[in-house]
């Protein structure tokens, strides 16, 4: 349930993990639809993400996923070049650090979605 993420995040507060906890109530806010209104509290958790991650290197693999996430959550704002930008920067880190993330390929097919409904 909802309140439980923000419970979860709330307790994790100055933790060392706070950055995972928020990660993951991001992507589950950013899937939810606009009447839930959380899509503010999944852009706060990003931005906390990517912060954090300047200076922890070894949760660059996360940001395979949070960068698809976020691009999901700019496409159901109507922003697509936001998210192809971000679905872009997905691809692109997952193939820098040689891994196979599931949303990374996700990722890939929304670009090439996008890019055939652009030529038509």
């Amino acid at each position: 349930s909802i309140k439980y993420l923000d419970l979860g995040v709330d307790k994790a507060r100055g933790n060392a993990m706070e950055w995972y906890v928020r990660f993951l109530r991001a992507n589950c806010y950013a899937c939810l639809p606009e009447n839930f209104d959380k899509w503010n509290t999944a852009d706060d958790d990003y931005s906390y993400i990517f912060k954090y991650a300047e200076k922890h290197k070894e949760i660059e693999p996360y940001l395979v996923s949070a960068f698809y996430y976020q691009g999901v959550l700019q496409s159901s704002r109507g922003d697509k070049t936001g998210s192809l930008a971000l679905w872009k920067k997905s691809v692109n880190l997952n193939k820098k650090l040689k891994l196979d993330i599931s949303e990374a390929i996700q990722a890939e097919k929304k670009i090439s979605q996008e890019s055939a409904h652009n030529e038509n």
